[in-house]
């Protein structure tokens, strides 16, 4: 269960879905491995704080499942170009919001627009480390009770059944809440260990 406000996120693999119209997913689903380097996947900020009850951004999202794709996945899928109007060359992000998008395991959320600096949510998170891991399909009951009717309902179940996503201790997963850092932590603790 969670108690930091953004639930318990477990291991998995992904970062940023948004856009929840399926005609524009790929039809098949990336393969991306897991790089095998001990590496720091969450960063402070400039004073070195990591700042755990803090919200974690689309951005910074993309760059932590940047950080976790080996180098053979980030030569494959690495660019240049990106279609996001809101993410220019000069940003810090850039060429992790870029490959992610190539790869196919973030959308944006309409309009060409990414929305970088926004609070990722439970449900986008769930999105993006579903796609990552490559799993396409899920068969069963939901994993929580109050997902039947959220657009990310088929990752958000494929991410609980791979452990990469937990509820809340009172069973339900809260899609629209936002992840904290300290949760996404949290994540990447379980998910390396996988």
């Amino acid at each position: 269960g969670g108690t930091d406000g953004g639930g318990t996120v477990s291991p998995g693999r992904p970062v940023t879905p948004a856009d929840p119209t399926p005609s524009q997913e790929p039809d098949t689903e990336p393969a991306v491995k897991l790089t095998t380097e001990h590496i720091a996947y969450i960063i402070g900020d400039d004073k070195g704080n990591v700042n755990p009850t803090k919200s974690i951004t689309r951005a910074e999202t993309a760059a932590i499942f940047y950080r976790l794709m080996d180098p053979a996945s980030r030569a494959k899928y690495e660019t240049t170009k990106c279609s996001f109007t809101d993410v220019p060359e000069t940003a810090w992000y850039f060429t992790e919001v870029a490959t992610l998008a190539n790869a196919g395991i973030v959308n944006g959320k309409g309009n060409n627009l990414f929305d970088p600096n926004a609070p990722i949510t439970r449900a986008e998170f769930a999105t993006i480390a579903a796609r990552f891991s490559g799993e396409k399909t899920y068969k069963g009951k939901d994993a929580f009770p109050d997902i039947a009717l959220s657009w990310a309902r088929r990752y958000i179940n494929i991410a609980a059944k791979l452990g990469y996503v937990k509820g809340y201790e009172d069973g339900t997963f809260r899609p629209e809440n936002t992840i904290t850092r300290a949760a996404a932590a949290a994540f990447l603790y379980r998910y390396s260990g996988s």
